[in-house]
């Protein structure tokens, strides 16, 4: 991807995930500072050594708190979906007439 394009989605609010080719797990994210988390992240960050070059990164106690506040995310989510699932009107095969 070129990176006038990688610019704009960055620019437009998007973020962009970068995982090893044909793997799904990202092992990156990057994207511009939104808010007063990011900003705090980022003036309290650590420094990540990647093949000689340095990059910085947030601190391992917010990371693990945002995968935590994902996680309670998506378990709410699938409880959500679960109840409404419940709700639904169950549908009985057709008895066959003889």
């Amino acid at each position: 991807m070129p990176l006038t394009s990688m610019h704009e989605m960055l620019d437009n609010g998007d973020n962009i995930w970068v995982a090893p080719t044909d793997q799904v797990t990202p092992y990156l994210e990057v994207k511009f500072a939104r808010n007063e988390f990011d900003r705090g992240s980022l003036k309290n960050a650590l420094t990540a050594r990647i093949g000689g070059k340095t990059i910085p990164i947030g601190p391992l106690e917010l990371q693990i708190a945002y995968k935590l506040y994902l996680g309670a995310q998506k378990t709410s989510r699938m409880q959500s979906t679960s109840t409404r699932s419940s709700r639904k009107v169950l549908v009985c095969p057709a008895s066959k007439s003889g």
